[in-house]
């Protein structure tokens, strides 16, 4: 008997579950959504300091590649 209350009551657990899970990643999504329009509202406040590195990256890559093509022939 009591392993057929136990299975009868699994559906509520796994709702429960399912409503705090939603409630956790809703709470995450907000988060970063908030941390998206906060630091562009204020001139993108989050990455300014990481967008000449990856410009700098970006013309390395670029850099090496046209070596490569030249050294190649192409």
């Amino acid at each position: 008997i009591k392993a057929v209350f136990f299975i009868m009551g699994a559906p509520i657990w796994f709702s429960f579950f399912s409503v705090w899970f939603f409630e956790v990643v809703y709470g995450l999504a907000q988060c970063a959504i908030s941390f998206i329009f906060i630091s562009f509202f204020y001139n993108n406040l989050s990455f300014s300091r990481a967008r000449p590195v990856f410009a700098n990256m970006a013309r390395a890559q670029r850099d090496r590649l046209s070596r490569m093509a030249r050294a190649l022939h192409l």
